[in-house]
């Protein structure tokens, strides 16, 4: 009801609060670990840390339950993303942002068909004025 309201005065506003709120803090709330929902939530939900979200690709859509092509694995005590987001919700002012991807290593938690990975900080899309230079864990 209060993002229509919003949507009636200014559609970006409603985008923002749907990102930010449901998809963002959504992930994290459903499919986060307890560390997760403890250390970004609170903050989220005071909007002092704006969550940003990448779910949909270019050969796959925004279908999770599809096989999603951008993976993650562990490398010590970092994530590698790898792979194209079609666009990332909140992207140019989000402080965390999630990534949908894939992960055959290790299992899902909470059902969902997708591991989510909360990034703190930005990922700018390159061709973003000031965004930093092209790496291949994209």
């Amino acid at each position: 009801m209060v993002t229509m309201e919003l949507a009636r005065t200014d559609p970006s506003i409603a985008t923002f609060a749907a990102v930010h709120g449901g998809l963002a803090m959504g992930s994290i709330y459903l499919c986060g670990s307890e560390d997760q929902k403890q250390r970004y939530l609170p903050a989220m939900a005071r909007y002092e840390k704006i969550g940003a979200f990448g779910l949909t690709e270019p050969d796959v859509g925004s279908g999770a339950s599809r096989d999603l092509t951008t993976t993650a694995r562990r490398d010590g005590d970092s994530w590698v993303l790898t792979g194209q987001k079609k666009w990332i919700g909140n992207a140019t002012f989000g402080g965390l942002t999630v990534i949908w991807a894939g992960m055959k290593s290790v299992g899902t938690p909470s059902g969902c068909q997708a591991a989510v990975t909360a990034t703190e900080g930005r990922v700018w899309p390159q061709w973003f004025p000031g965004a930093p230079p092209s790496n291949s864990t994209g």
